[in-house]
């Protein structure tokens, strides 16, 4: 039926296949291009997210991953899927089973804007800018002095689905400074991320301990103010991420290995909250859900506004 739909006849298309079985050999162009064997067997894999539960051993109910990347995410495996408008539910790679998403815009994306917008002028590289940008906020206590920030850059995905949100810096005053504007984008970030946590969690599933994955998670601070955000121990554990998850998809395929036997070889760190922190996080956690359905009219407003000026005025007759 959704063929018709698209004008599209069956043998357009190719046939649908779990992500652990194989998919065939490399041709020989493919061998040539690669220098890898012919005929070396090519799993059908999964999408990222999905290789990347696989590579943490995330298959059971429960089982999660916090990730900070240029987007934030919380993804949970389940053995039966969730259905609810404000989450996004998938097939798992791991058959018979499934994962739930719930997603923020604007993770890593935020520390970028503010390093462009604010430190721009820096001499330093990227990523050396990044370890001052956390030396600064690390001289600021939870809570940024009173300044919270709602990361909406680009409108926002759970639990709001709202592409019109936008950000604010609330509690603004002249004592903050970039320090205090550094300290609170990486809370922020955390927030929405809680968020997230707080609306898979409302369906009945219990996120216990996940795995934190992503590149923001190499700041140590941004690490420990997202544990202490998230008020729950976290999981350090490498190898990880999605490359690593369709290996052990392609070892599953040519039965070289069970998925349901843990990775061999990985190590895992337990990260818990910081106690001095977690009140201060749990009070803005409470501020986030108001604050934001406050600016939604507001947003909604400006984007009006903003799309109105960038008309062409039409010429006087």
């Amino acid at each position: 039926d959704w063929l018709a739909v698209a004008g599209l006849r069956r043998e357009q298309v190719p046939a649908i296949s779990a992500s652990t079985m194989l998919a065939g050999g490399l041709s020989p162009a493919w061998a040539r291009a690669t220098g890898l064997p012919s005929g070396l067997p090519v799993g059908v894999g999964s999408t990222d997210t999905a290789a990347e539960l696989v590579s943490v051993d995330a298959l059971d109910g429960g089982d999660a991953i916090v990730k900070i990347a240029s987007t934030g995410t919380v993804v949970a495996a389940l053995e039966q899927p969730v259905l609810d408008p404000r989450l996004l539910t998938y097939p798992h790679a791991v058959p018979d089973r499934w994962y739930v998403a719930a997603a923020t815009n604007t993770a890593a994306t935020a520390y970028s804007w503010l390093r462009e917008t604010v430190f721009g002028d820096a001499p330093q590289p990227p990523a050396a800018m990044y370890r001052e940008m956390d030396r600064l906020a690390s001289r600021v206590p939870p809570g940024a002095d009173g300044l919270m920030v709602l990361p909406y850059l680009e409108g926002e995905r759970t639990p709001w689905f709202d592409w019109r949100l936008r950000a604010t810096f609330t509690g603004l005053t002249s004592t903050h400074r970039r320090e205090h504007l550094c300290r609170a984008v990486l809370e922020g970030v955390a927030l929405s991320l809680r968020a997230c946590c707080d609306a898979v969690e409302s369906t009945g599933v219990v996120v216990d301990r996940p795995v934190l994955a992503g590149g923001g998670v190499a700041s140590r601070l941004w690490r420990d103010i997202l544990v202490a955000v998230l008020d729950r121990p976290c999981v350090e554990a490498q190898p990880q991420g999605p490359a690593i998850g369709a290996a052990r998809l392609v070892l599953a395929a040519v039965g070289a290995r069970s998925l349901d036997r843990p990775s061999a070889g990985r190590s895992r760190r337990l990260v818990r909250p910081r106690p001095e922190w977690q009140n201060t996080y749990r009070r803005l956690s409470r501020l986030v859900a108001p604050t934001t359905r406050s600016l939604q009219t507001t947003s909604h407003a400006l984007e009006e506004i903003a799309m109105s000026a960038r008309q062409p005025r039409r010429p006087r007759s």
